[in-house]
């Protein structure tokens, strides 16, 4: 039986495969090439060759990986008997063609600003040269050539998987950004340079069969909505139980300027919009309310009772300072753990992680600056408020006022009655849970 030796041909230059890509990021697309006419060697061929080096040329593309088809393989049939009489083994003749199919580095040469790397190309480039090649000069001084031992056939490797497209033949480019690259402006710009690739035959069809940038357009959708939605809540809420339009404006500043420091951060932190960003931002945006309502809940407290108000904001601030910050680290303290994960796991969480975190370190660095600047600049007692606001509406603000000292007064009976029978709901909670 003939021994087999293997030599995958390509053509690739090695500057053209990227050694800057994060091998841990999730592919920012997938780029299908399809077609009725050619088959799949070829079509591995065109989008490995031709396709791959284009896409890897637009800015802060990682690497474009060819995925399914068939690889062209190029196989040397050995004979036993050959080797063995001229003194030969396989490694003999691997070895040989590896050497006489490189591609050596040459030197650099430098005009101005950029900095050229050469290269020596000693790679086939089609399959006859391989037959020529030497393997060993014998006693005789007569070279020892492949086709003495061997015979060539130009074949395919193994096929692992299959792509098909609406049903045509097909493979598809696995598309990595740089890590530090802004996704959806990558995805742009493979959009743009698809249609105007040169060197694609008739016949064959380009496309993108997945966009992450939809899902990160849609998680900013999303966002914007949620926080439409939360501002609008809380806007309501804070006017059901403060009774204060001014209060409810000044919350409602917090959100917005709560993600806006976010992005910022996240900026100077290396991170970029993407999904995992996006759906750390959304999960902690119904926290970023919280400190604001804390802190103005309190200073408009002491401005029912205190004149000045410079000390009634300030004594406001104070009181609360310390509970909001322990409220905020404990929440982040939360998610701590996820720091030390390793793997590919920890390429995902990691950003949803720091974006809760930013957001409520954030949250809490608005309620403790801009809330109480704005108190102090616009909010009023309840008594200087009410004078300012048609009859109807006060009307409404004294019903709810009804129902908060209600609710308050039923609160205040149960934690006295907790108060006082602090055995009986101890052995309670302990026989329960």
């Amino acid at each position: 039986m003939a021994d087999t030796a293997r030599i995958a041909q390509s053509h690739r230059h090695p500057d053209a495969v990227p050694g800057h890509g994060d091998p841990g990021n999730i592919p920012v697309s997938f780029v299908t090439v399809s077609s009725d006419d050619l088959d799949e060697r070829a079509l591995y061929d065109l989008a490995y060759n031709t396709i791959a080096p284009q896409i890897e040329q637009i800015s802060n593309v990682a690497a474009a990986t060819v995925e399914g088809g068939k690889i062209r393989q190029i196989n040397i049939n050995l004979d036993p008997a050959l080797l063995q009489a001229r003194g030969l083994s396989i490694l003999d003749v691997v070895s040989a063609v590896k050497a006489s199919n490189l591609i050596l580095p040459s030197g650099d040469i430098k005009a101005g600003n950029l900095d050229y790397n050469v290269f020596t190309n000693t790679q086939f480039k089609t399959v006859e040269p391989i037959n020529d090649v030497v393997v060993k000069i014998d006693q005789r001084g007569n070279p020892v050539r492949v086709r003495d031992v061997g015979v060539l056939s130009d074949s395919s490797d193994i096929q692992t998987n299959v792509v098909r497209t609406d049903g045509k033949r097909s493979v598809y480019l696995r598309v990595n950004k740089q890590p530090i690259a802004n996704t959806v402006e990558v995805v742009d710009a493979l959009r743009k340079a698809i249609p105007k690739m040169i060197g694609i035959p008739p016949g064959v069809q380009l496309g993108i069969s997945f966009d992450q940038s939809i899902y990160i357009r849609q998680s900013i959708k999303n966002l914007i909505e949620q926080a439409l939605h939360g501002s609008l809540l809380a806007a309501a809420v804070i006017l059901l139980f403060l009774r204060n339009l001014t209060s409810t404006l000044i919350i409602s500043v917090a959100i917005p300027l709560s993600i806006l420091v976010t992005f910022i951060v996240l900026y100077f932190t290396n991170q970029t919009l993407n999904v995992f960003t996006m759906g750390g931002l959304a999960l902690g945006i119904g926290r970023l309310v919280d400190d604001s309502i804390v802190e103005l809940e309190n200073i408009q407290r002491h401005l029912n009772v205190d004149r000045n108000r410079w000390d009634a904001i300030v004594n406001a601030a104070r009181e609360v300072a310390m509970p909001i910050f322990a409220s905020t680290v404990t929440t982040v303290v939360v998610f701590l753990p996820m720091f030390f994960i390793v793997g590919i796991a920890r390429l995902l969480l990691i950003p949803l992680t720091l974006t809760i975190a930013i957001a409520l370190f954030t949250s809490f660095f608005v309620s403790r600056t801009v809330t109480p600047a704005l108190c102090y600049r616009f909010l009023k007692s309840e008594q200087e408020a009410h004078r300012s606001l048609p009859s109807w509406f006060v009307s409404i603000m004294q019903w709810s006022q009804r129902r908060y000292d209600a609710l308050d007064e039923g609160y205040e009976r149960s934690l006295r009655w907790v108060l006082a029978h602090r055995r009986t709901l101890l052995v309670s909670v302990v026989t329960i849970f």
